[in-house]
């Protein structure tokens, strides 16, 4: 699980990242970040009310993601702020799948090395 003290929650930063920060999309997930000045990694999950009106499923993908995330982030290559964006049809995906496109993205992103 990402810990609290690695989510980006104040809404100035997540706009912040959001215009200028680079893109990496795969399938319905896209992330957007730039390298920070602080010393930890922040982190954000955006989940639309475009992807289910039921607070229930956004909040399930929110904390898969968030399950996925969390021993990834000690392995990035330096410190960034990010904002993960969740499009429609990605709540329909497998904890297994998502864990699949998560690390696609961080390796094109090559937050990652390839393994």
């Amino acid at each position: 699980m990402l810990p609290r003290s690695q989510r980006l929650s104040q809404s100035r930063a997540i706009v912040s990242v959001m215009k200028r920060g680079h893109t990496v999309m795969h399938d319905a997930l896209r992330f957007r970040f730039f390298q920070s000045t602080r010393p930890t990694t922040k982190i954000a999950v955006v989940v639309s009310l475009r992807v289910s009106k039921r607070a229930v499923i956004r909040n399930r993908v929110k904390r898969q993601l968030h399950a996925i995330l969390g021993p990834l982030v000690r392995t990035f290559r330096y410190p960034i702020d990010g904002v993960f964006s969740v499009q429609p049809g990605l709540e329909q995906r497998t904890f297994q799948e998502l864990s699949k496109i998560v690390d696609v993205i961080l390796r094109r992103a090559q937050l990652i090395s390839r393994q």
